[in-house]
């Protein structure tokens, strides 16, 4: 095999960088090659967050490796690479991507590049914006000029071909990447915060961030003899679980339980169920640590309460002077539905039914301002979720849920994520995120209840940490926020339009209303109480 053809374009004492202009990667390869250090030749994606060794076809020196052979490598083994991030490929990820919108020249962009390449390589070496700073100045010669001409960074085409802006880079280059560092730092201090919290609570015997679930899941099963007046053994899974009421009408606060079945019933409302549960449908799940039983446990009471409904439409919205009923789709009208799909499929999906096979927003409350006009509350209910880094992804998804990412008055920032058709944003709950704001934005502008304007209310247990500081998608770059939530709310072009509170203080407003003793005694006990 011939010697590469490829551009030295950066080089220190223990390293260089080559480009090859048909290879969308660097190739660093060490500047002394022995057979201790073969594993160290490395392509670095220029533009996605991706790292694989050369190691196998470098053993005899890079100076020997083929060009077509290395592309070869690179295209074979780029989607296996992908993913499979070490921390030095997580934070170049962090610092350089997304890469910014606009440039000063053309070759700012290849730059930009090189000098991720090179973070990539001086991870966690002292002061690592100082050594990037450096770097540039290495190719720009001085900060004091406006522009500078590399012939090295020419990519083949435009006037500004091969010329960086020393402005660009003073005025928006290096305070990004600064920005971006002292992010990194600040999650860095928020996750070993975590990990000393996690295990100071372990060792008082209370609950771990990572043990929400489980905590919920001993407690439900200590009390539910007492609790509930039933065994458990409804089955979960094929088989008999602890966790499952034999009797789900047991599930619901008896106070509201016939008449929410009766709704459910009277709306042709399905029950979620767990997988392998076999209790009928037309009642609760047996499943104790359901979300959408708890959803309705908290709610429910508010639906021909009005004063209640206004106290906390208020709580969250000081803006509401009075909560509105909602009637159609419902049979009956009420302060408060559930499972709410809108008019019309405004989402396009093949199915358009509530509660089951297409995007169902969890409870809508409706709240009156001043002005006559209404804010539609679309409420998301949850408990003890958490989510894995799975990408649900299906093709028919491209023709849905794209082509409202695609439209101007979108309220996701969908530049931020628009690669590869918005892949970042299919992993829960970012995914059920997405949905339910293009169906709130969607039942807004058709003006459904008399609204101009919605709230996205997540209502997330303050314990359930793992939940609402996970980011579960690896494509969707971790500098917008530092949890989910942050981070969702970041990605919208209205933040406040996502709002996340906890259970308890959602309906801190009922404290002190006299009829509502019962309730939220029974809240505090099987909800609220670690």
């Amino acid at each position: 095999m011939g010697k590469m053809e490829g551009i030295l374009l950066a080089k220190n004492h223990n390293y260089s960088i080559f480009e090859f202009r048909d290879i969308d990667a660097y190739l660093v390869v060490p500047n002394e090659m022995s057979e201790d250090n073969n594993d160290k030749v490395e392509l670095i994606s220029k533009s996605e967050n991706f790292v694989f060794p050369l190691s196998a076809v470098a053993k005899h020196g890079y100076e020997v490796v083929n060009v077509e052979r290395i592309k070869e490598l690179f295209d074979e083994n780029k989607t296996i690479y992908k993913g499979m991030n070490s921390d030095r490929e997580r934070f170049r990820h962090d610092v350089f991507f997304p890469e910014p919108y606009k440039w000063g020249f053309r070759g700012d962009k290849v730059l930009w590049r090189i000098l991720s390449c090179f973070y990539y390589k001086i991870y966690g070496d002292g002061d690592v914006y100082s050594q990037i700073e450096s770097k540039l100045l290495d190719f720009v010669g001085s900060f004091d000029k406006e522009k500078v001409y590399i012939p090295l960074l020419r990519q083949g085409s435009g006037m500004s071909d091969g010329h960086v802006s020393i402005i660009w880079w003073k005025n928006k280059g290096l305070p990004l990447i600064k920005e971006r560092l002292d992010h990194n730092k600040k999650i860095e201090r928020l996750k070993k915060n975590f990990l000393e919290m996690e295990a100071q609570m372990k060792k008082e015997n209370k609950t771990t961030i990572s043990g929400y679930r489980e905590n919920q899941r001993e407690k439900i099963v200590q009390i539910r003899n007492r609790f509930f007046k039933d065994p458990g053994g409804g089955i979960i899974g094929g088989v008999a679980a602890e966790f499952g009421l034999k009797d789900p009408w047991l599930n619901l606060w008896p106070g509201i339980a016939d008449d929410a079945i009766v709704y459910f019933l009277a709306n042709e409302i399905p029950w979620w169920k767990a997988k392998g549960e076999t209790s009928s449908n037309d009642v609760p799940s047996c499943h104790l640590l359901s979300s959408q039983v708890a959803c309705v446990n908290h709610l429910y009471f508010l639906r021909q309460r009005q004063d209640l409904a206004t106290s906390v439409l208020k709580n969250i919205d000081k803006r509401i002077v009075s909560a509105e009923k909602l009637g159609d789709p419902d049979v009956t009208s009420g302060y408060v539905a559930f499972e709410i799909i809108g008019a019309k499929n405004y989402l396009k999906e093949h199915s358009h039914t509530r509660g089951a096979l297409s995007t169902s927003i969890d409870a809508v409350m409706v709240g009156r301002k001043e002005n006559g006009k209404n804010v539609l509350f679309s409420i998301e209910w949850k408990y003890t979720e958490m989510y894995d880094r799975k990408n649900v992804h299906k093709d028919n998804h491209d023709k849905m849920y794209k082509l409202l990412l695609d439209e101007e008055n979108c309220p996701i920032q969908s530049k931020i994520v628009a690669d590869n058709n918005y892949d970042a944003l299919y992993y829960d709950p970012f995914f059920q995120l997405m949905r339910q704001t293009l169906l709130s934005w969607k039942m807004v502008e058709a003006g459904e209840y008399n609204c101009d304007e919605y709230i996205h209310v997540h209502v997330i247990p303050k314990e359930n940490e793992i939940l609402r500081l996970a980011i579960t998608s690896p494509k969707l770059p971790h500098v917008v926020g530092d949890g989910m939530c942050e981070t969702w709310r970041n990605l919208l072009k209205e933040p406040h339009r996502y709002f996340v509170i906890d259970p308890k203080d959602l309906l801190q407003p009922l404290d002190n209303e006299v009829d509502t003793l019962s309730l939220l005694r029974y809240l505090k006990e099987r909800y609220w109480e670690l």
